[in-house]
């Protein structure tokens, strides 16, 4: 996916959440098939690959909504799903950190914590939980600002196999990453300019997208 193609799957989602904000108000699920998932997809996490993406993954004798998987098949990321207009949890009591502790009595020790609405985003990492790590509104700003903090946050190439890096590192990151990536969306140093500083309308992104050459 190119880079202009996930800024017009998050306007679509921005769509899509006001035209079925009902439903989706209703429960968690609606908000995992119609905004999560194709987010997930979108930032190169295939959710009908068992060896990247994991739903109701078993922390002792409960279940966590999501598992993103490490390259070596080890938990990464943990997400709890919320449904849309719910106000995202504390970290330190929300469950996907009681299911991050009881893997981590078992030896397996997730990277990071994330909570959404399927709007909005927090990663934390773990065990210091104390500031968000990444967090991101896909209704706030433009479509284009959203997708870069997104894939600031998310990008799979980035994360995996390293989970926990620094802006800077990120930025390096994502340009060794750029390459042998599927995503394709413009160069490593276009992308490096706009995690610093984001386009201001969807022209600068424009200019940023263009094919390796």
């Amino acid at each position: 996916m190119k880079l202009d193609e996930l800024v017009a799957l998050i306007e679509a989602l921005r769509q899509r959440a006001q035209a079925f904000a009902s439903e989706l108000y209703q429960g968690e699920t609606l908000a995992r098939y119609a905004l999560i998932d194709p987010l997930l997809r979108a930032l190169g996490w295939d959710t009908g690959d068992p060896s990247q993406v994991r739903p109701e993954y078993a922390a002792g004798n409960k279940k966590a909504d999501y598992v993103l998987l490490d390259a070596d098949s080890s938990p990464l990321i943990l997400l709890e799903a919320k449904k849309l207009g719910d106000k995202l949890p504390s970290i330190a009591g929300a469950a996907v950190a009681t299911y991050a502790m009881e893997l981590a009595n078992q030896g397996k020790r997730v990277k990071l914590l994330a909570t959404t609405n399927g709007l909005l985003w927090e990663l934390y990492d773990f065990p210091n939980m104390m500031q968000p790590r990444f967090s991101f509104d896909l209704r706030k700003g433009t479509a284009a600002e959203a997708a870069y903090k997104a894939l600031g946050a998310l990008w799979r190439p980035l994360l995996r196999p390293r989970p926990l890096l620094s802006r800077k590192e990120g930025r390096k990151e994502s340009g060794r990453q750029m390459s042998s990536s599927g995503f394709g969306i413009c160069s490593a140093q276009a992308l490096g300019r706009s995690l610093r500083k984001l386009p201001a309308d969807r022209r600068a992104i424009e200019a940023r997208s263009y094919r390796r050459s």
